[in-house]
């Protein structure tokens, strides 16, 4: 089994929100290439796997190869279907647009619902599929930026069809402030108020849920978090609310028909984690978990571990990197330039002399208004950066310098 492409990357996502810090240097993935052959085949149990390309599927119980006309009368029945996702992968989200498109060929009703975003940015997500607001408007209205941060581009073929077709969407997450005071201190330090706004039952008490995340732990030796066990409850307080939205969806009036859940690969796999949850919560219900992957990965194509079903992509990209700053960041009012919230100590941001209330004005010569322009501006190679800065009157530049990934 090797996890380290795509599992690892979503937990590992997780650990920077929880540590707010600035991340620099995404790169887009190229489009996919003619389908070349599986190389060397994997084998499970004595069965070969070989001649696979790109878009074949798996059934990783048993290593049967399957259509997507196969796939989809297999899940037919099924109330969610889960696709993950590595989050930066231009792969995994063609799969879901591939999914969503077959869904929508075959289910009366089709409900696309995202890790994305929080459940209080519902209102802004229902006035976009509504098409009473724009995309700029909806940006702003759900702060895409500040609490997802990826570029929306990767997701956009999907929002548009949701919007073209008037599907309902689903935000189902819990709001990143909140994650982020877990991590920091524990559920109990969270007011009434933040409290109430993520999942009112924490029910995983699943120790090998437990063991996969405090290995991912172990590997960044907690990189400056309290204890494993905050880390551990802020974890949770996104699989718990994601989960409870989603049962809640699976029991309301309008719940009949499909639910496409978009989520972190990191979140689905060992039969733990979101479908686990929702199962305890609304059970009786049937699910499946597509799980995307590279070509290039052949001993994952069986892996039960994953998910139900394995969609072959393009090969993996080189492991992505993104240096991280030290600090957490949103657009300043009137959207001119970055205004920086807190800055961690010992971080590239401190050693530079970033303050907390500074303003970034530009990065290397180039002006920003948002966190996809911080990311264009600092190319993934390049360590060492001229970083403009208004700061109260006064406009400064300071260097800021990287580590290596």
């Amino acid at each position: 089994m090797n996890l380290n492409s795509s599992v690892n990357s979503s937990v590992n996502f997780c650990l920077g929100v929880l540590l707010v810090l600035g991340l620099a240097g995404c790169a887009v993935v190229a489009a996919p290439k003619p389908q070349p052959v599986l190389p060397p085949p994997a084998e499970m149990e004595g069965l070969k796997i070989e001649g696979l390309k790109i878009n074949d599927i798996m059934e990783a119980r048993t290593g049967r190869a399957l259509s997507q006309e196969e796939l989809f009368r297999e899940t037919g029945d099924a109330r969610i279907i889960y696709v993950g996702e590595t989050h930066t992968s231009v792969e995994d989200h063609r799969v879901q647009e591939a999914v969503l498109a077959g869904l929508l060929e075959r289910r009366k009703s089709v409900t696309v619902a995202l890790e994305m975003l929080p459940r209080e940015a519902q209102g802004a997500l229902d006035r976009f599929i509504a098409g009473t607001t724009t995309e700029e408007e909806f940006f702003k209205e759900s702060d895409w930026e500040g609490v997802w941060g990826f570029p929306f581009q990767l997701y956009r073929n999907i929002f548009i069809r949701a919007r073209e077709q008037h599907l309902r969407m689903l935000a189902l997450n819990a709001p990143p402030t909140v994650v982020r005071q877990i991590a920091r201190n524990g559920v109990a330090s969270l007011s009434p108020s933040d409290r109430a706004r993520i999942a009112s039952e924490y029910l995983m008490s699943n120790p090998r849920h437990r063991a996969v995340i405090q290995e991912q732990f172990d590997q960044h030796h907690g990189e400056g978090l309290k204890s494993f066990d905050t880390f551990y409850e802020a974890q949770l307080a996104w699989e718990e609310t994601m989960a409870e939205t989603l049962a809640r969806a699976l029991s309301s009036p309008a719940g009949d028909g499909a639910i496409l859940v978009l989520v972190g690969k990191g979140h689905l796999s060992h039969g733990l984690g979101v479908p686990h949850l929702v199962a305890k919560r609304a059970g009786g219900h049937r699910f499946a978990v597509i799980a995307p992957m590279p070509i290039d990965y052949p001993g994952s194509l069986t892996d039960p571990d994953l998910g139900d079903f394995i969609w072959i992509t393009d090969r993996a990209p080189a492991p992505f990197h993104r240096p991280r700053l030290g600090m957490m960041i949103r657009q300043a009012a009137g959207g001119k330039g970055l205004e920086v919230l807190n800055v961690l100590a010992g971080s590239p941001a401190e050693a530079a002399g970033i303050l907390t209330g500074d303003t970034i004005t530009a990065i290397n010569g180039h002006p920003v208004q948002s966190i996809e322009d911080l990311h264009q501006s600092m190319p993934p190679r390049k360590k060492t950066h001229r970083i403009d800065i208004r700061r109260g009157p006064s406009a400064i530049s300071v260097t800021i310098t990287l580590p290596s990934p």
